[in-house]
């Protein structure tokens, strides 16, 4: 074989072996979670208060129940945290295997109280051609967890006493903060500190009226994809690209956003899944 055939032909199979190395690498990062520790300063906190934030694990053929049970377990062995979090989309497209579901996520009720809302994928149809998100309530019950659904909560972690505020999704239209959060114009000082679990971070604008010092959000996945060196997340499914992970500083709140335990298509790229440790801290600290 002449010099310039065997170059094409080296060049050729460079050429078709880097996507299936890409791919091959999209897989496993898929399953390759972070835990990461993030500190917020709130008013109204007296002293650290731990907690665990989990979302968008995607039950599905993608993200299947082993892997679910390997991040739960991480999950247990990451903290020791005051409470739980869960910010919805715990199924894809098909409404998972309830036994199945209750055996992998049911032990995150052992790690300590645990607290849940829906995301946009966690409705299932109804005979009337409508949607429900009633089976998954009920599936979420089981796990022994406490389902909120625009509801309230109190939360006492030893001497100190929070408000925990959960809503339903946006994109169904069925996020009412009317029916638990008091209005910015109503609020009599002093207050207890106030955190608020809403799936997609775009409902900050439906919020932005009611009085609330921390949501935490799931929904983006972080992009799933983000280009090397860059901030650039070219599949973000929100309006506001800006709210893509991490915390930020929002009309005078705080909002953090997960990346989520799961993922859609089963692929991920430099957004690695992630498992959330929050620390809730005075703001003196």
């Amino acid at each position: 074989m002449s010099l310039s055939r065997r170059n094409f032909w080296l060049s050729l199979l460079g050429t078709l072996a880097a996507p299936v190395g890409i791919y091959g690498y999209m897989r496993r990062e898929a399953s390759d979670f972070e835990v990461t520790h993030t500190d917020i300063p709130l008013p109204g906190i007296e002293k650290t208060i731990t907690l665990l934030h989990l979302s968008d694990f995607h039950s599905s053929e993608d993200v299947p129940f082993e892997l679910l049970k390997r991040a739960v377990n991480l999950a247990a062995n990451s903290c020791d945290p005051d409470f739980v979090c869960l910010t919805g989309d715990y199924q894809t497209t098909d409404f998972p295997d309830q036994a199945r579901f209750i055996e992998t996520l049911a032990p995150i009720s052992e790690i300590a109280p645990a607290y849940a809302i829906i995301g946009n994928h966690d409705f299932a149809p109804r005979p009337d051609g409508m949607v429900t998100f009633k089976p998954m309530l009920n599936l979420l019950k089981a796990c022994r967890f406490d389902t909120l659904f625009n509801e309230k909560r109190i939360i006492k972690c030893g001497d100190q006493t929070l408000e925990l505020y959960g809503l339903g999704d946006i994109w169904s239209g069925t996020c009412r903060p009317q029916n638990c959060l008091q209005r910015l114009d109503e609020t009599k000082s002093p207050r207890l500190p106030r955190l608020v679990l809403s799936h997609n971070p775009d409902s900050k604008t439906v919020l932005q009226p009611y009085d609330w010092d921390l949501m935490l959000c799931g929904h983006t996945h972080g992009g799933q994809l983000k280009i090397p060196f860059t901030d650039i997340r070219p599949i973000l499914p929100i309006s506001d690209k800006a709210f893509s992970a991490g915390l930020y500083n929002w009309d005078q709140r705080k909002i953090f956003v997960t990346r989520g335990v799961g993922n859609q298509h089963g692929l991920r790229f430099n957004c690695r899944p992630e498992i959330s440790v929050i620390h809730l801290q005075p703001i003196n600290t």
